[in-house]
């Protein structure tokens, strides 16, 4: 049975609790007001999940594809490379650079400096 195995950014007990909250159609007053406070002060640190299937395909949840980073991919490099075609190297949140309205590099693209190339009318910028 294939399994993948990716790291789940922490969370802040308050953004936790309220989204349940919100999800499960309550108001805060309507839980233990104690306890509500209690989860609202809590951290909820990074963790790993395992996820196992038989119809699980790794391929459909990309993960990262900046080295050392095991966060699930939520968007795909959008740099022009020719053709139509363009790098989609698989990007987390925290490593996709947002340049435009559902636009996104991968951090190679985001520092590259445009490259001076000769020209019969002189330079030009790639």
């Amino acid at each position: 049975m294939p399994c993948i195995r990716y790291k789940v950014p922490g969370q802040n007990g308050a953004d936790m609790v309220d989204e349940y909250h919100a999800e499960m159609g309550y108001e805060p007053w309507d839980w233990d007001p104690v306890r509500y406070q209690e989860e609202k002060r809590r951290i909820f640190p990074e963790h790993y999940v395992f996820m196992c299937g038989e119809d699980l395909d790794p391929d459909e949840l990309p993960l990262c594809s900046t080295p050392g980073c095991e966060y699930l991919a939520d968007f795909l490099c959008d740099e022009p490379m020719g053709d139509g075609k363009t790098c989609d190297l698989p990007l987390c949140k925290e490593h996709a650079t947002e340049v435009g309205e559902e636009v996104h590099l991968c951090p190679i693209h985001k520092t590259r400096q445009p490259v001076p190339v000769a020209t019969h009318t002189g330079l030009k910028l790639l």
